[in-house]
C-alpha cells in the first residue's frame, strides 16, 4: 500500500490558518467581554464564530495529515476525502497528463488527481505507479 501525502505548503496554511483564526477569536472574545460588560453577548458570538472555524481547520489539517491524498493498493486507487472516491486500476482505459492533472478515465467517469496539492517528491512516485 503507497500513500500520498498532501504537500508541506498547504498543510502548513491549514495550520497557519486554523492559528489565526482562533488568536483572532480569542482576542475578540476578550474585547467584547471587556468593553460590553459580562451581561450581553452581541459581538462575542464573531469572536465565537472564529474560534470555531480556527477548530474546523484544525480537523482538517489533522483530517489531510493523517489519512493522505491518495492510497494506492494493488488494484485500485482511493482520493481519500470526507467521501472517499475509488477508481479500480483495471477498469482506467486511460491516463492523460492535462494542465498538472493526471486525469484517469473508465467507461464511466474520469478520475482527476490534483499534483499541485501533493507533496513534490512522490509526483515521480505516483506517476511510476500509473505507468506514466
Amino acid at each position: 500500500m503507497l500513500k500520498i501525502p498532501y504537500s508541506n505548503q498547504r498543510l502548513n496554511s491549514h495550520i497557519k490558518q486554523a492559528i489565526y483564526f482562533i488568536a483572532i477569536g480569542v482576542i475578540l472574545l476578550i474585547i467584547f467581554a471587556v468593553y460590553n460588560g459580562a451581561g450581553e453577548m452581541y459581538g462575542s458570538s464573531a469572536g465565537a464564530g472564529l474560534i470555531a472555524g480556527g477548530v474546523f481547520t484544525f480537523g482538517v489539517y489533522l483530517f489531510e495529515r493523517q489519512k493522505k491524498y491518495i492510497t494506492i493498493n494493488n488494484d485500485s486507487l482511493i482520493k481519500n476525502k470526507l467521501f472517499p472516491e475509488k477508481v479500480s486500476l483495471d477498469n482506467v482505459l486511460q491516463i492523460k497528463k492535462y494542465a498538472g492533472d493526471i486525469i484517469l478515465k473508465t467507461e464511466k467517469d474520469e478520475f482527476v488527481i490534483d499534483t499541485q496539492i501533493i507533496d513534490s517528491e512522490y509526483t515521480e512516485v505516483l506517476e511510476r505507479e500509473l505507468k506514466l
